[in-house]
């Protein structure tokens, strides 16, 4: 139970990916290199661990 009274449900069905991943609704999908070649993969590994967040900082 949530602070102002209501529930949160998580979901019941489950999908496959396109990696097969599974996907739930819940977070993020997977990020497509393939889709954004401009984009280094070095950086959506970074931006990923979360490091940035705890430390306070903005993404740009």
């Amino acid at each position: 139970m949530l602070s102002d009274n209501s529930t949160l449900g998580l979901p019941s069905m489950r999908h496959l990916g396109p990696d097969r991943e599974v996907v739930d609704g819940i977070g993020v999908a997977p990020f497509d290199f393939a889709a954004n070649p401009n984009v280094p993969p070095a950086l959506v590994h970074t931006l990923a661990k979360g490091a940035w967040i705890r430390a306070g900082q903005p993404v740009a």
